[in-house]
C-alpha cells in the first residue's frame, strides 16, 4: 500500500506511534512484535501480501489459498451468500464468498478478528473487505484490495497485489516448531536456543 492510511483519531495516533516504535526496533536490528514471532496467522488481508509463497487451488465451489507460512489456508466459497453478522465467528481469515464477474473473481470477506492488525492498522468488528482477483497475464494474477470499516477508516482504502507463477515450485510444510523465536510473558520476542529450524523451513 502506498500513502498513510485514512484513519480517523484516536486509531490514526496509535497506528503512527506503532510504526515509530517498529521502525525504532528496526534500526537497533532487534525482532518485530508481529504475527510471524508469535507463531500466528498473518489474517486477512496479510495472508494475501504474499511474504512467503501462497497457492491458488480453484474447484467449481471454492478458491482455496494455501500459504506456506504456518501452512495456512483460506477458503473462499464461490456463489453463497454472505451469512449474517450475528452468525459469523470472528477469525483469523473471516469468512468470504465471492462471485464471478467475467473473468474477475469478486470477493467479500467479514468477520476478521478485531485483534489481527495489516501492517499494524486497526479495524473493527464491521471491516469489510472487498477483492477484485484476475489474471493480468498468463503467469501474473493480481488481488485489488478494498477495505471498509467507517468506524476506524475515514475513506475506503485500497491497495493491490501482485503475484507471479513460480512453475515447479512445491510449497513447504512450515509450522511453528521451525520458529527459533518465542515470546515472553510480556509480549516481547525472544530468540529461542531449544528450538530448531527443519531444512523445510524458510
Amino acid at each position: 500500500p502506498a500513502g498513510p492510511p485514512p484513519l480517523r483519531e484516536p486509531y490514526l495516533s496509535t497506528y503512527n506511534a506503532a510504526i515509530k516504535k517498529r521502525d525504532e526496533t528496526l534500526k537497533r536490528g532487534e525482532l518485530v512484535d508481529d504475527a510471524s514471532t508469535r507463531c500466528l496467522p498473518e489474517g486477512m488481508p496479510t495472508i494475501m501480501g504474499g511474504i512467503y509463497a501462497i497457492e491458488f487451488v480453484q474447484t467449481a465451489r471454492q478458491v482455496i489459498v494455501l500459504a506456506e507460512f504456518l501452512t495456512q489456508t483460506r477458503r473462499i466459497y464461490i456463489d453463497e451468500q454472505m451469512p449474517p453478522a450475528d452468525e459469523l465467528f470472528p477469525t483469523y481469515n473471516g469468512y468470504s464468498v465471492a462471485h464471478w464477474e467475467g473473468d474477475t473473481l469478486v470477493v467479500e470477506t467479514r468477520g476478521v478478528k478485531e485483534s489481527v492488525p495489516f501492517l499494524s492498522m486497526p479495524h473493527s468488528g464491521d471491516m469489510v473487505l472487498k477483492e477484485r482477483i484476475r489474471l493480468t497475464a498468463p503467469d501474473r494474477l493480481e488481488d485489488h484490495i478494498t477495505i471498509t470499516d467507517p468506524k476506524v477508516f475515514a475513506t475506503p482504502y485500497s491497495f493491490t497485489f501482485g503475484y507471479r507463477r513460480l512453475d515447479g515450485y512445491k510449497i513447504q510444510e512450515n509450522v511453528c516448531d521451525n520458529n527459533r523465536y518465542s515470546v515472553d510473558k510480556s509480549g516481547e520476542p525472544v530468540l529461542d536456543t531449544s528450538m530448531q529450524r527443519s531444512p523445510a523451513s524458510n
